[in-house]
């Protein structure tokens, strides 16, 4: 198991109840670090991030088969029943089967201020902190029409004053340009120099010398996945769209995403046939 957040972990638990031998392996690079709170997770909104993964590692502690291990994967080589794990510290592990749980890296903008403030004043996810921010001041920044619709949507729900920044120039259609004006979401195409500030008194300053001011900004958009070992390995991603009981025959699966999106699963390895229709198990299996 590459990877021991939320999904990684859950992972195991499930793993572990069927008595397999699971290696947990974390490098303790955390996506929502800077955040204090977690949302819309079940029984646990508002708790801490980090207490949640130490309750699960507790949980795991119940079945002897999983082990956790502290440690960066460096590389993965094989296919499915021989994979090669090589980890930071030079050491090998062999295991018959591979589940990528290495989540999300956010890559804030390269602006002075951006990145430290980032999960804290900056915030990526307007599903995830719009609550917080309702009644606030708020900038959007970002030029995609993705992007800056999700200030046309933070209008809508949670603030009367919103600003989007584009950092340069943008392309973004005339249609675009019309619902954020309709809905009174202004467009600043200036380039920002730096921010400073905290929560509630956040300061976008411009090349131009001008100031806004702001009490907190979501970020949407640029973000990657994050396995890293996986680019490295020989083995090839394969998306499938698993039917049945084919989800068991994977060579490497994605863990269970937690986020707010989803992807078709990736499969590590050689692709599996079919299972022939009249071998298939009953729909209650599958």
């Amino acid at each position: 198991m590459i990877g021991g957040g939320p999904a990684g972990l859950s992972a195991a638990l499930v793993l572990g109840r069927q008595r397999r031998r699971v290696l947990v392996a974390d490098g303790g690079q955390v996506r929502n670090a800077p955040a204090d709170e977690m949302h819309m997770y079940l029984s646990r909104d508002g708790f801490s991030p980090h207490e949640l993964l130490a309750l699960g590692r507790a949980e795991l502690a119940a079945y002897p088969g999983v082990e956790l291990r502290q440690d960066q994967v460096a590389s993965v080589s094989g296919d499915i029943d021989d994979f090669t794990v090589e980890f930071a510290d030079g050491t090998r592990e062999r295991a018959r089967r591979l589940v990528l749980a290495t989540g999300q890296v956010d890559e804030p903008y390269d602006i002075p201020g951006v990145p430290e403030r980032f999960g804290r004043s900056i915030f990526h996810c307007p599903f995830c902190h719009g609550w917080e921010a309702t009644g606030k001041t708020l900038a959007v920044l970002g030029r995609d029409v993705p992007q800056v619709m999700l200030g046309l949507y933070l209008a809508d729900r949670h603030s009367d004053d919103v600003v989007v920044v584009t950092h340069g120039a943008h392309e973004l259609p005339d249609e675009v340009i019309a619902k954020l004006a309709a809905r009174g979401v202004q467009v600043r195409t200036e380039s920002l120099a730096k921010a400073t500030g905290e929560l509630d008194a956040l300061q976008l300053h411009f090349a131009d010398g001008s100031v806004l001011k702001r009490q907190a900004r979501p970020r949407p958009g640029r973000g990657r996945r994050c396995p890293q070992s996986a680019r490295r390995a020989s083995v090839r991603p394969v998306r499938t769209q698993p039917r049945g009981n084919r989800r068991l025959r994977n060579s490497a699966s994605p863990a269970p995403r937690t986020g707010a999106g989803t992807e078709p699963p990736v499969r590590l390895g050689k692709r599996t046939p079919a299972t022939p229709p009249s071998r298939r198990l009953p729909p209650a299996f599958g």
